[in-house]
């Protein structure tokens, strides 16, 4: 089977946009992403931009969440975003692995 084959991976994976460097956040984005398809990958910044946006969702992100909007709890949303992520995770999986069986039936039948 396919994802039981590989290492495992985060199921979510929770990143700040600028770390080290103002692309860490993008790098971790594509390096988790790159492990497992699968892999939810919210980005938080405190410096939000629509560039940035723009391109950790091109890039495949859960989600990007800003910190320092005025009047938003963003512990409450984070926690929301990542109760999403997760559902969206096992939606993924619970759909390849029907795929999987299927695909196992009709290679086991009469050739």
């Amino acid at each position: 089977m396919i994802l039981h084959s590989r290492p495992k991976a985060f199921d979510a994976v929770v990143t700040d946009m600028s770390m080290e460097d103002p692309d860490s956040g993008l790098k971790v984005l594509s390096d988790a992403i790159a492990r497992d398809l699968f892999t939810e990958v919210i980005v938080l910044t405190a410096y939000g931009n629509v560039s940035n946006a723009v391109e950790s969702m091109r890039r495949g992100a859960f989600d990007y969440l800003e910190k320092n909007v005025p009047g938003v709890d963003t512990y409450e949303v984070l926690v929301l975003k990542v109760e999403q992520a997760m559902e969206r995770r096992r939606a993924a999986l619970r759909t390849v692995n029907r795929l999987e069986q299927q695909a196992g039936r009709s290679n086991s039948g009469p050739a």
